[in-house]
């Protein structure tokens, strides 16, 4: 590389090199920034995901077991099919009606 001599040399480190230096201070930094970002998300996804699984595997099937006493239970009160089902009717009449006062 030829040389231009000292005036070339003072402009290209008070003006050139500090420019270039802050471009790539600024450019690592920001790609630095955008990976680290990427990578928390997925952690996150995957955390979540586990975490589901887990809950699923553990708790499923107690959860349903428990529901299904529940149920069995509810037909020894004597309680009958045609009530359990007016029941539910009611009371999906009642979200309606509630979801409606909201709007």
């Amino acid at each position: 590389m030829p040389h231009h001599g000292l005036a070339t040399d003072l402009i290209d480190e008070a003006v050139f090199q500090p420019i270039f230096v802050s471009t790539i201070e600024r450019t690592t930094g920001w790609a630095i920034q955008e990976y680290v970002s990427q990578r928390k998300s997925a952690i996150i996804q995957d955390l979540k995901r586990r975490a589901d699984d887990t809950a699923s595997a553990l708790y499923r099937e107690p959860l349903l077991a428990a529901g299904y006493m529940a149920m069995a239970r509810a037909g020894r009160l004597g309680i009958g099919n045609e009530m359990l089902e007016r029941l539910s009717r009611n009371v999906e009449q009642l979200c309606a009606i509630a979801g409606s006062d909201r709007r």
